[in-house]
């Protein structure tokens, strides 16, 4: 949904920078990762508050072991399976 607020000119800069965040090794290094995208995309509070409302979903999936967390961010679900073997 962050996405939405972001113009396609920007769209794959904002997505490398936001994979920084949701691929962090750990909760902490998230929680920096985040800071850091949130002061570089001031721009577009828009797609920021998203991430901010829904921010303690992305936390809660550092509960998870990292092989666990990138088969939840795979988008198909199928392609997700076969990736992990």
């Amino acid at each position: 949904n962050s996405i939405k607020y972001v113009p396609s000119k920007d769209y794959k800069a904002f997505t490398q920078a936001l994979r920084k965040v949701y691929s962090a090794p750990s909760l902490k290094a998230c929680q920096n990762a985040f800071e850091s995208f949130k002061q570089q995309w001031t721009g577009y509070p828009g797609a920021i508050d998203v991430w901010e409302r829904n921010f303690e979903h992305v936390e809660q999936l550092f509960d998870y072991g990292s092989a666990i967390r990138k088969i939840m961010y795979t988008t198909n679900a199928v392609e997700s399976i076969h990736s992990s073997f």
